[in-house]
């Protein structure tokens, strides 16, 4: 039996040092305490290194970003069920003053109050994902505008146009069938979307 805590002990620190995270419990006379036998991340200790300054310090100090999703955290455990919530990701300092962007976990299970703190790997591709949107977003609402430009001098040009070719020649009908080329053209290329309003009953 012994043999079986010692080696749930060593899956529990290899599983969150693999993970980058860090598991806390909370205490029913308030603060946090760090479940046995986990990982300890360098960016985890740094930050309390950093907010402490030589003196003890709670853990919404060492995370001020925490305070408000801790809120929710203590909504989920006075629940009485089990549960998780889920915090947005956030982003401290490393040991180094590099940014390392970790995302909350908030479990309760069976009675007790878990707090798990991770480092989200994924966060600077999803990043990149995003900005690659903006960026394509942002380069179609300037095609978008760039059109929107051409259609008053070209409308006023096939009217021009229809006003000039009045004769039945081949030129003069070869003229009006490229102008309603032209116009077709124009009339499908992308259009700023016309607002919405409200209809009165």
């Amino acid at each position: 039996m012994l043999q079986d805590r010692y080696a749930s002990d060593s899956v529990l620190n290899d599983l969150t040092t693999a993970l980058d995270v860090i598991v806390l419990e909370a205490l029913s006379t308030g603060g946090f305490q760090r479940v046995e036998y986990s990982h300890v991340p360098r960016w985890f200790h740094a930050a309390f290194q950093d907010a402490a300054g030589g003196r003890s310090v709670a853990l919404q100090q060492a995370f001020p970003v925490l305070d408000a999703f801790l809120k929710d955290a203590d909504k989920l455990w006075a629940g009485g069920i089990d549960g998780r919530a889920d915090s947005e990701a956030f982003v401290i300092a490393d040991a180094d003053g590099r940014d390392v962007p970790v995302v909350a976990t908030a479990l309760a299970v069976r009675g007790r109050k878990y707090l798990l703190i991770q480092h989200d790997g994924s966060y600077h591709e999803r990043q990149k994902i995003l900005q690659s949107a903006r960026d394509h977003a942002l380069e179609h609402e300037r095609t978008v505008k760039q059109v929107n430009a051409l259609r008053k001098p070209i409308a006023a040009l096939l009217r021009a146009v229809d006003d000039q070719s009045t004769s039945d020649s081949p030129s003069g009908t070869a003229v009006r069938q490229h102008a309603s080329a032209l116009r077709s053209l124009l009339d499908e290329l992308p259009q700023t979307p016309r607002p919405v309003t409200a209809k009165h009953r």
